[in-house]
């Protein structure tokens, strides 16, 4: 299948102007309820510790489901293939909040994690406000590592984190100092008694790489080392076993180029295009196969996309793109991810939901991926 030419497209999209449409929640909808999370006091920069850190459980029936918006794309104004600008109308701008709302009515997931580009238009604060209300009037808590995008549109991406993060039901931590980008945080998940059960670690996979413009940006070594500290500091206090681990970030790391190239991969799912990952291999797959904790990887950026790949007995798996048309899709309709976790069972659940309704891709991770399908 020939590559999707993603630089082509987007160098003739739009990067900000005005969107016509304003936040319609009522004061009592604003108000976020009882997010079923404990945080911690503290902080969650300490290395030696889980203070600040918000801790989920398993509901009454030992599962949680944690879902994945990737790449919305929310926008108000932005140019067609022609370069003519076009107004997005109310109409419009109402059906992608119907679509996230739908999801979030259908699947009722305990924690929602957008994994970036969350808006692609001028004015941030509205648009952003704008498209992540659903979580707040469903009172969900959600939270967020930003996509190579999201500071494009009058905000930088400190700002846009930190407005993100006064939005109710967010989570999302404050920034780390001292490590590239901001988006980076952890959430974990405990049975009652709080024996820790699973860690999802969310990494800022940021923008462009500066000494290289045209290379999409690559987590970098002060990431990976906050992540194998705190990796360390979880099985230290799981007695000296590992605690499984996830992590969530945008951009796909090279591994997912190398696993499709590899002649024993396993692949579930729509493949329709190259991964948009970075030319530069920072090494924390190479990392997490030494830590031994994380299981699955979880990525957005690629539209075209919403495969599950397995590699060196690790998942590479991407969200469904979760946007409508103001960029390019050609994986229609769109819809969302899902993850579900059992108490008393090993590996997880994932599927699909479109925005259809429909279900696809229902597997369980690993037993659903013991022989290829190619």
């Amino acid at each position: 299948m020939k590559a999707f030419d993603r630089r082509e497209f987007l160098k003739k999209t739009a990067k900000g102007f005005a969107v016509a449409t304003t936040l319609a929640l009522s004061p009592e909808q604003m108000i976020g309820g009882t997010l079923g999370k404990v945080v911690r006091g503290g902080s969650n920069t300490d290395m030696d510790t889980t203070a600040g850190i918000p801790d989920f459980k398993f509901n009454n029936s030992g599962k949680f489901k944690v879902m994945q918006i990737a790449d919305t794309h929310f926008v108000g104004v932005h140019e067609n293939h022609e370069g003519r600008l076009r107004m997005a109308t109310q109409e419009f701008a109402e059906e992608a909040l119907r679509n996230i709302t739908s999801m979030l009515e259908e699947e009722k997931p305990d924690l929602v994690i957008h994994t970036g580009d969350i808006i692609y238009s001028a004015p941030a604060k509205e648009n952003l406000k704008y498209i992540l209300s659903p979580m707040a009037k469903l009172h969900i808590p959600f939270a967020v590592t930003l996509g190579n995008h999201d500071e494009e549109f009058g905000l930088t991406r400190q700002e846009v984190f930190d407005y993100v993060r006064t939005l109710p039901s967010n989570i999302n931590t404050p920034s780390i100092p001292g490590i590239h980008n901001c988006s980076n945080n952890i959430i974990t998940l405990s049975t009652k008694d709080n024996k820790l059960k699973r860690v999802f670690y969310l990494l800022d996979s940021g923008r462009k790489f500066a000494e290289k413009p045209t290379c999409y940006d690559f987590i970098r070594h002060d990431q990976i080392e906050w992540y194998c500290k705190k990796s360390e500091y979880f099985k230290q206090q799981n007695g000296g076993e590992n605690v499984p681990g996830m992590m969530f970030m945008h951009i796909p790391v090279r591994e997912y180029n190398d696993g499709l190239r590899d002649t024993k991969r396993i692949l579930r799912g729509n493949f329709g295009e190259e991964p948009g990952s970075s030319l530069y291999n920072s090494g924390l797959f190479s990392a997490t196969v030494e830590r031994g904790d994380i299981d699955a990887f979880v990525f957005g950026h690629d539209h075209d996309s919403d495969c599950a790949l397995m590699y060196m007995n690790k998942f590479l798996i991407y969200g469904r793109f979760s946007g409508y048309n103001s960029v390019y899709n050609n994986l229609k309709p769109g819809g969302v991810r899902l993850f579900e976790f059992s108490e008393k069972e090993a590996g997880f659940r994932s599927w699909i939901r479109l925005f259809t309704k429909e279900k696809q891709q229902d597997y369980h991770y690993p037993e659903g991926f013991k022989s290829s399908l190619f």
